[in-house]
């Protein structure tokens, strides 16, 4: 079983639509395949109808445009289309912010470029984020193959990314309790060996919890079966693997 945050945060999308005549938007990674689609109208049919399911071969042929576009280091481009709409899109960091606006007489294209950069910034870098902090939990579950859950939570203990490698473990430490693990008991404040602010705890008779400091004000909590290694090891192996 796998759980994590990658949801897009709603409250981070509601900029776009509100006040705006944007009445679709897609987020796509750098391949173009889309992570994220939402539209005020829920019986529209999908932009990027050739990747979510749609059929409408005008619109998938407007957003290999833009994409096109976009990946040749363009960083924002428009494609009008009919009288009705206009197409606008951005390309920040490694991802591509598509909008669909209702066009009227005095839409200002450079206006909802604008939008898209000032609104997708925060998105993106939140998106990005989480990205980054799965593919942490990815990888520890590599370096610990013998990890019952693996946590990545913020420094107040708010969960960020988790994985459960097998659901019998999920009582010892329960996803909706790791803010107290995290914050409440203190880990951080029992370092072990010579990693500062790295500890560990017994959960039970048969497991032991990690505890790791990493960059970026969050804390890495790994649930281990004890007798496969020493706690150090494991600390030592991790940090190196982290950092």
């Amino acid at each position: 079983m796998v759980r994590t945050m990658s949801e897009i945060n709603e409250k981070l999308v509601e900029p776009f639509f509100k006040g705006t005549a944007i009445d679709s938007l897609i987020i796509a990674n750098i391949d173009g395949t889309v992570i994220f689609e939402k539209s005020i109208d829920a019986n529209q049919d999908p932009l990027f109808s050739g990747i979510i399911s749609a059929s409408v071969s005008s619109i998938q042929s407007i957003s290999s445009i833009l994409l096109s576009k976009l990946r040749k280091d363009v960083l924002e481009s428009y494609v009008l289309f009919k009288k009705e709409t206009i197409f606008v899109a951005k390309k920040i960091q490694d991802y591509f912010i598509i909008a669909k606006v209702k066009r009227s007489p005095d839409t200002e294209i450079n206006k909802y470029l604008k939008i898209l950069t000032d609104k997708g910034l925060p998105l993106i870098a939140d998106i990005s984020s989480k990205s980054a902090s799965e593919a942490i939990t990815a990888k520890i579950k590599q370096l610990v193959p013998e990890a019952l859950t693996i946590a990545l939570v913020s420094a107040s203990g708010a969960p960020i990314s988790y994985l459960t490698v097998d659901d019998a473990y999920t009582n010892p430490i329960d996803f909706d309790e790791i803010a107290s693990y995290a914050a409440g008991i203190g880990l951080a404040s029992k370092p072990i060996g010579a990693i500062e602010g790295d500890s560990s705890m017994s959960i039970g008779e048969k497991t032991t919890l990690l505890s790791l400091n990493l960059t970026n004000e969050r804390i890495l909590l790994i649930l281990v079966p004890n007798g496969h290694r020493p706690v150090q090891d494991y600390l030592k192996m991790i940090t190196e693997n982290t950092s």
